[in-house]
């Protein structure tokens, strides 16, 4: 839940939880940087985007309900006894009631079906604020724990959302060559976890019919900056949304995006069952560690200085997850 109304520029700060507007609607955060140009937010779900003040809403704290918890109800009045049948007429039909039959034994273990509904529903919500942080570090061109590279023609540094699964990859660079710098999305590319070199788009898009073959270069002016976003062209899930009205307009069918990922198909062999029981949680924490731990992925960024093209090319390595879980208003709907 977030307050209804834009906050002031000084009340934001780095990590500061927010909910921002993204195609007509609003979405968790937190703020990962405070720019010229805008405010960058990470969303929970992977990414970041930059967004105006305007379009920003500080998220609450959870809150605790101070007063005591009401005592159960009464148990409801027992059945009062049959009367004896007089006169020789049959006694009148009783309903049976929980003493008159006891439950087997398998019945009384089973739920009843609004227990189970009930149990499905706290699982759920009480998985909600699940997070599987991870820990990447840099093994080529050289060994580090900051994703960065610095050459002669530029300062090149990762940012990877951490969160199990990231939408994809965004690099900040600063063009320290002297003279215009190009950024040639054609070139450049990402390499999976299974050897797969694949290629990528660098822009946000709303359809699949809204992106290009080929995306227009980046041209960096000697000194600038920027921040950019590589993701994997294969990676998109989309749906055909079918001609329909509108908001009294008529929408021809297109293709929306629903979701990108970074790791998709090879990448991750080992099916999660997304279950609500602790087994499951605890087989699908392991499950996810296998698909992702101690295996490695490249990023290649094609910069062309002078007519001269070059490839800047990471190795990152995940090196640990770990599961963590954020608090939340649905834990207490969960309990």
């Amino acid at each position: 839940m977030a307050f209804d109304q834009a906050p002031e520029a000084e009340q934001l700060k780095l990590e500061l939880k927010v909910a921002a507007n993204s195609f007509g609607d609003f979405y968790p955060g937190r703020i990962y940087e405070i720019t010229d140009d805008g405010i960058i937010v990470a969303w929970d779900s992977s990414g970041v985007d930059t967004v105006a003040l305007a379009a920003i809403r500080i998220r609450m704290n959870p809150r605790h309900d101070p007063r005591p918890t009401p005592p159960p109800p009464p148990p409801s009045p027992a059945a009062s006894s049959a009367p004896a049948p007089t006169n020789g007429e049959n006694p009148p039909v009783q309903a049976a009631t929980p003493s008159a039959r006891p439950a087997s034994p398998a019945a009384a273990a089973r739920p009843a079906p609004d227990d189970d509904m009930s149990a499905a529903l706290g699982g759920i919500l009480g998985s909600v604020g699940d997070k599987y942080p991870m820990k990447y570090s840099l093994q080529a061109p050289s060994k580090s724990e900051v994703l960065q590279v610095k050459n002669e023609l530029a300062d090149i540094s990762l940012i990877i959302p951490p969160d199990y699964i990231p939408t994809g990859v965004d690099f900040k660079i600063i063009n320290k060559s002297g003279r215009p710098l190009t950024i040639d999305w054609s070139k450049s590319y990402l390499t999976s976890f299974a050897g797969v070199r694949r290629g990528i788009i660098h822009n946000n898009y709303y359809s699949m019919e809204q992106i290009p073959a080929v995306e227009t270069p980046v041209v960096l002016p000697a000194g600038g900056n920027g921040t950019f976003s590589l993701i994997p062209r294969d990676g998109i899930t989309w749906v055909v949304r079918p001609a329909h009205w509108e908001d009294s307009k008529w929408i021809e069918k297109y293709s929306e995006i629903l979701n990108m990922s970074l790791f998709f198909g090879p990448d991750l062999p080992n099916a999660l069952s997304d279950g609500y029981t602790e087994a499951d949680k605890a087989r699908d924490l392991e499950l996810r560690k296998r698909n992702v731990v101690g295996k490695s992925f490249k990023v290649g960024i094609a910069l062309v200085s002078a007519g001269k093209p070059s490839v800047v090319e990471f190795t990152v390595r995940i090196d640990s997850l770990d599961k963590a879980h954020e608090a939340s208003f649905l834990d207490s709907i969960g309990n």
